[in-house]
């Protein structure tokens, strides 16, 4: 990852109610910790241990200033590409509208600092939870074929935004 996309990344800090989204100020270690095996597993697949490329960025994820989750921001120079995952832990069903707020809020940031860097992820298809997000922020499923038979890619349509969220 560039340098300067690094710095753009580290400016970061949104707030949504008391949800706050900045740069990991722990150790991947400590943000594992979080998390139950299973839920490892599924974020990290296939064995569900956290790695760290030069292409990758961690923000954490707090709620009341305890840390629930992360975003994770791939920046792929060589293809302009950008390929955002993110993981919570389990959270009250009412909480649910405001982290789908904060998510929203994250990915129109990561659009507004790399305007010309198309934004997609790969999403396995039985995760309805993750899905209705993507939809909730205005993601398409594309048309490229499934990973493993099971990983659908989806990628940010800026049509589906509202002029409001800019």
């Amino acid at each position: 990852m560039k340098v300067k996309h690094r710095r753009l990344l580290e400016q970061i800090s949104i707030r949504f109610g008391a949800f706050t989204t900045q740069s990991l100020s722990i150790n991947l270690n400590e943000l594992a910790e979080i998390f139950s095996p299973t839920e490892l597993s599924f974020h990290f697949p296939p064995d569900g241990v956290i790695s760290k490329e030069t292409f990758d960025y961690f923000l954490e994820i707090r709620y009341q200033n305890q840390i629930v989750g992360y975003y994770k921001i791939s920046i792929f120079d060589f293809s302009s590409e950008i390929e955002l995952h993110a993981g919570i832990i389990p959270i009250r069903p009412f909480l649910n509208r405001s982290y789908f707020q904060l998510t929203k809020l994250f990915v129109l940031e990561i659009l507004q600092r790399f305007p010309a860097y198309p934004i997609s992820l790969w999403v396995d298809q039985k995760n309805a939870k993750i899905i209705s997000l993507l939809q909730f922020i205005g993601f398409e499923k594309s048309t490229k074929p499934l990973i493993n038979d099971q990983y659908e890619h989806y990628f940010l349509s800026t049509k589906n935004l509202n002029n409001e969220d800019y």
